[in-house]
């Protein structure tokens, strides 16, 4: 490679325009991007400042060394990670594949369920697949689409999670961790049955409880009932580690434990809930080829991802210029 050509790359990573084709040429524009005067100056003395803008080490005064040294700087760049969705990652290299990239589940309810008003549970890829979009903010994009059987579920948590989501709220959520070619599911549904183990608890409540096994049940959604309530509030719910679920069914004193496993044998109840432990399946072979496949756009590039779900990638970020 040239130093012209490595020149060519280096305009190309800062996104800047240059229609001139010699080495001069480019080396006034590379300048110019960066907000360096260069009429009537030594090329020495632009390359000084270009090399305190890029934060680049000029150890000497030859310019071939120099840009052989901002060239290896700029493409080579440091990996970044960030989460959310959609993601911005800024200061790319362009043309890179992604150090990691993992499509989050989440479940979510238009609304606070009741035993008398039950709110279905929506999650992302509840259609069959969730979708991934690569862009570049404006008319290049790649897609990778991804077979969600299950779909990609989550629940949200006050801590331990295994996702943040761009406002900094936790999730414990099923995961499909594309560089390892797995999808992870961390959360099971569950039909609530009169069959279960039921006791009685409550103070201003016929509440009714049962232990989930298998589950670690920090929080749940539910179908007929919300953790939101509290647990002495009608159509509460209440949740802990130890896998154990109460109901506030009715006013205390209102109903049997026979009324409510009635309740369950009349309507589909169902909850949400952590797996104690995870279960991980492989990914097809094509949907790892299409990640693969996928690169970034320099100097930006824009993740979304269908279905509500949420994103992590690792991408690698240029220095950017002082």
């Amino acid at each position: 490679m040239t130093d012209g050509e490595r020149l060519t790359a280096i305009l190309t990573q800062y996104a800047i325009p240059c229609e001139k084709v010699s080495f001069h040429g480019k080396l006034d524009a590379l300048a110019a991007g960066l907000g360096i005067q260069t009429q009537g100056r030594l090329m020495g003395d632009v390359l000084d400042d270009i090399a305190v803008k890029t934060g680049v080490e000029r150890d000497d005064r030859l310019y071939g060394t120099f840009i052989r040294k901002l060239y290896e700087d700029v493409t080579s760049g440091e990996d970044t990670t960030l989460s959310g969705s959609p993601l911005t990652l800024t200061e790319c290299i362009g043309g890179k594949p992604f150090g990691t990239l993992h499509v989050y589940g989440k479940s979510t309810q238009n609304g606070v369920p009741l035993p008398t008003a039950p709110v279905p549970i929506v999650s992302a890829g509840d259609g069959g697949t969730v979708v991934v979009t690569v862009s570049d903010g404006a008319n290049n994009s790649q897609t990778l689409t991804l077979q969600t059987p299950n779909a990609l579920c989550g629940i949200p948590v006050a801590s331990s999670g295994n996702y943040t989501d761009e406002n900094g709220r936790q999730w414990v959520c099923d995961k499909v961790d594309l560089a390892r070619g797995v999808r992870v599911q961390r959360i099971r549904k569950i039909k609530v049955t009169s069959s279960l183990n039921w006791q009685t608890a409550g103070r201003e409540v016929d509440r009714y409880f049962a232990w989930f096994n298998g589950t670690c049940t920090s929080n749940v959604l539910c179908t007929h009932f919300s953790t939101a309530l509290g647990s002495e509030t009608v159509g509460g719910a209440i949740a802990n580690h130890n896998n154990l679920v109460g109901f506030a069914f009715a006013e205390k004193g209102t109903t049997t434990l026979d009324d409510f496993k009635q309740f369950l044998d009349e309507n589909d109840v169902f909850i949400w809930a952590a797996l104690a432990t995870p279960v991980e399946t492989d990914i097809s072979a094509d949907e790892v080829a299409a990640y693969k496949a996928l690169t970034t756009y320099a100097p930006t590039t824009v993740i979304s991802v269908s279905g509500g779900a949420g994103l992590a990638a690792t991408y690698r970020r240029r220095k950017a210029a002082k």
